[in-house]
């Protein structure tokens, strides 16, 4: 399969007016954001959940975001105030918003109700320092152009009703990136390439 490479200009002009589609509903699901934090050189912010009882995602890899909450204006102001709450980045004045990703599905591992997921995509002039909050058990920056050439590519196990089945991932130093931040971030580097 042949690799390809991920360039924030041609992201951003992709993204550029590009209206997101939004996932089909059956039922009216819960509705969630995350941020796509976007440094200069191609780096994306994510942050590894504290282990929490009740959480679906505990001790996972994700991208800062959360619920919408009834103060929250928009789904974008959702991903903003989530990754201020979880990683202490103002994206409100230290980003420029470049558009949305499709909306996401998602089960929780209870499977009883939907979640809708919508990715905004921002950049930062400058790498932010960004820090703990109370739900996240630490962050780094991923290299999207190291994940589109294929040199973060591996596999993992994780049971899913009691059966091990294998995930595609990303490894990055300790980390594994999988599940719905992978699928997330591979549709932003296809629109990158």
């Amino acid at each position: 399969m042949a690799r390809s490479s991920f360039d924030l200009a041609t992201l951003r002009a992709r993204l550029s007016g590009r209206p997101p589609r939004r996932a089909f509903r059956l039922l009216a699901p819960r509705r969630a954001a995350v941020a796509i934090v976007l440094d200069p050189e191609g780096g994306v912010l994510l942050a590894r959940r504290a282990s929490r009882r009740g959480d679906p995602w505990s001790g996972q890899v994700s991208l800062p975001g959360g619920m919408a909450q009834p103060q929250d204006a928009s789904l974008l102001e959702t991903s903003m105030r989530e990754t201020l709450e979880e990683v202490g980045v103002d994206l409100r004045h230290r980003a420029q918003p470049l558009g949305a990703l499709d909306e996401v599905r998602a089960m929780s591992h209870s499977g009883l109700r939907p979640l809708s997921i919508s990715p905004f995509v921002f950049a930062v002039e400058s790498r932010p320092a960004a820090r703990v909050g109370e739900e996240v058990e630490s962050v780094f920056w991923l290299q999207l152009a190291e994940a589109a050439r294929g040199s973060l590519d591996s596999r993992m196990r994780f049971p899913v009703l009691g059966v091990p089945l294998s995930f595609a991932c990303w490894r990055c130093a300790d980390q594994v990136v999988w599940g719905l931040t992978f699928g997330i971030l591979r549709r932003l580097i296809s629109l990158g390439g």
